[in-house]
């Protein structure tokens, strides 16, 4: 399970990796830090007072960025980051699909398109998720449980259907998705909430208008070092403008962490014999 959390780590604890100038080392006698862990088999602790943990894995936190809000937005927000700048550059005035619109990366995602300029159309699967969606800042929201995704957006777009779909729900999507996109439209498949998505023929992406269809992963977006400060900076940037211009601003939806554990060791714990 991938985990993001704040770590104020004083220097003597942080193994500097080869090659690191000095000056820049120095910096953690003053400064606060971030990280976000890709992978299950990232270093474990989160509930530990001292962190040993590689100092390329880390960014500094700018004043304005909380620690609570920063220990929530690294791995979701970072993953907003780079689809709709790198993966995808969205533009102002286009409109995008987004799916689950009303989770952690979408809530995220869709508050930063609407700051854009973009036009979101978010899917969700009731009715209290389509309100919260529709707060922070979708044009249009559709329940996929209630009504037909494809021909929504179809209609919404004057049957042309949207130059790009985020798709993190995976198999129960896929139709929607590739069915929902302009020609030469992008399907960006980054999630498998439902499933993996399944086998399917490269031919149908060109009968379906010559689409582009593309599986990326946060980790090859960060896999240098300016590349995960740029991303970083980009998120930072980005909840400072939200929450600056609009006080009171959700920015994520967040479950305090023993409540998420205790809920799991309430499913995950042995019966008592």
């Amino acid at each position: 399970m991938a985990a993001c959390i704040r770590l104020p780590c004083p220097p003597a604890l942080v193994r500097k990796p080869p090659g690191w100038w000095t000056p820049w080392v120095a910096a953690w006698k003053t400064s606060r830090w971030a990280t976000a862990w890709l992978t299950p088999a990232g270093p474990l602790g989160a509930y530990s007072t001292h962190r040993l943990i590689s100092a390329n894995l880390l960014v500094k936190l700018p004043d304005g960025i909380s620690d609570d809000v920063a220990a929530s937005i690294m791995l979701q927000g970072m993953t907003v980051e780079y689809l709709i700048r790198r993966t995808y550059a969205v533009q102002p005035g286009q409109t995008v699909l987004w799916h689950a619109a009303a989770g952690g990366v979408g809530q995220i995602a869709v508050q930063w398109l609407n700051a854009l300029g973009v036009k979101v159309i978010g899917t969700v699967g009731s009715t209290a998720k389509a309100e919260l969606a529709a707060k922070l800042g979708c044009w249009h929201v559709i329940n996929y449980s209630t009504e037909n995704v494809v021909e929504r957006v179809r209609e919404l777009t004057g049957g042309k259907g949207v130059p790009v779909v985020y798709d993190s729900v995976g198999k129960s999507t896929f139709d929607m998705s590739i069915n929902s996109l302009a020609p030469r439209g992008m399907f960006v498949s980054f999630g498998n909430a439902s499933g993996a998505v399944p086998p399917f023929e490269p031919l149908l992406l060109s009968q379906k208008g010559s689409l582009f269809f593309t599986r990326p992963k946060l980790g090859d977006y960060i896999a240098t070092r300016p590349e995960l400060e740029e991303s970083a900076q980009a998120l930072f940037e980005r909840v400072l403008v939200i929450t600056t211009s609009r006080p009171g601003r959700r920015t994520v939806m967040r479950w305090p962490t023993w409540r998420r554990h205790t809920a799991i060791w309430k499913v995950a714990r042995p019966p008592v014999r």
